[in-house]
């Protein structure tokens, strides 16, 4: 499967399942960079309101044949010292999910040429998050990838 750059890539953002627990969506910002044959693609959406709303924050890398791989491992390496992350099947070719203390929840995967982070962080710090927001978040990465085949 060969991934694509998009010039909006809050159009790959469903958040139809993060909706349901934050609100609807408010104000949303894209941006796309180029460098050389990588894309990186970005996406902010604010989700409710205070002080039960979320960030949103889709980050997605389109590069070379692989190189979503070789980011993807090396990534993934910083983050182990960080804190505990968990492993999720059948999303890309590997996907795991963390959290951080700071930036929120995410969800990180990889298929081929893409690298996606999708993270969500409540507009009140130290608010609570709901307890299947990985679950929620990995439905929106799903869709995000689906989107962004080429």
């Amino acid at each position: 499967m060969i991934y694509r750059r998009i010039d909006k890539a809050c159009e790959v953002l469903d958040p139809a399942p993060l909706r349901e627990v934050f609100g609807e969506p408010g104000y949303e910002q894209d941006e796309v960079r180029q460098v050389g044959t990588t894309a990186n693609m970005t996406c902010a959406m604010a989700l409710g309101k205070l002080p039960g709303g979320a960030v949103v924050t889709l980050l997605a890398t389109v590069g070379g044949p692989a190189s979503g791989h070789l980011m993807y491992e090396g990534l993934r390496g910083v983050q182990q010292g960080s804190g505990p992350m968990s492993d999720i099947a059948g999303l890309g070719a590997g996907a795991y999910s963390y959290t951080d203390e700071l930036t929120g929840t995410h969800v990180v995967v990889y298929d081929n040429n893409l690298y996606l982070t999708l993270g969500a962080a409540p507009l009140r710090t130290g608010a609570a998050m709901p307890g299947d927001l990985v679950d929620r978040l990995t439905q929106v990465a799903s869709a995000a990838l689906s989107g962004l085949r080429g």
